[in-house]
């Protein structure tokens, strides 16, 4: 597979902001009273910096909002991988060597298959195929 320049641009982009979104993660305040649990957002703050609790208290506490994090970084994946589709090259072909007969490939602009060229290939392909000329 050859990459572009714009795909390696998009490539290093998406390790960079993932990479930032793990070291500036979402923090969540915790209150735990008796049986009571509640969690708010607290912010961003650098992963080995955490934010302080709202009071300086046992009851209260900060803790990584691991699953919105998760949710960036699929983000960040999806976001990504999806650039690195729409900047490919789709009107190219990627054979560039020779088939059974000898005859070279090249880099040639491609059409859509139709419904005939499907049956003509199944058609030619049975055909071997009862000849012996497929293998196995």
């Amino acid at each position: 597979m050859n990459i572009n320049r714009k795909q390696k641009t998009l490539i290093i982009a998406g390790v960079l902001v993932f990479i930032l979104a793990g070291s500036f993660p979402p923090w969540l305040y915790t209150l735990h009273v008796n049986r009571i649990d509640t969690e708010k957002p607290a912010g961003y703050a650098p992963i080995f910096d955490p934010p302080n609790p709202e009071k300086n208290d046992h009851y209260h506490g900060i803790k990584l909002d691991a699953s919105r994090l998760v949710v960036q970084w699929l983000v960040i994946i999806a976001g990504t991988g999806l650039g690195l589709l729409l900047t490919c090259k789709k009107s190219e072909t990627v054979f560039n060597n020779r088939d059974d007969q000898g005859e070279q490939f090249s880099k040639t602009k491609s059409k859509p298959l139709t419904n005939e060229d499907i049956v003509a290939a199944a058609k030619k392909i049975r055909a071997e195929f009862d000849q012996g000329k497929t293998q196995r």
